[in-house]
């Protein structure tokens, strides 16, 4: 979580809080934090979400 909150900017729990709640949102069960797997999967969701609506015009 670290690395990714200081390439963020953001606090630990921060990047925590935000994998957890695109969990709640999505409905989609993320891998464990502590692995280091969520963020890459979250990543991976958000970058393919954030083209979808940028390709509709949402």
């Amino acid at each position: 979580m670290e690395p990714t909150a200081a390439a963020l900017h953001v606090h630990g729990n921060t990047v925590k809080y935000r994998i957890r709640r695109f969990q709640e949102l999505t409905g989609r069960p993320l891998l464990d934090p502590g692995a280091g797997a969520a963020v890459s999967r979250t990543a991976n969701w958000w970058w393919a979400l954030h083209r979808w609506l940028a390709r509709s015009g949402a």
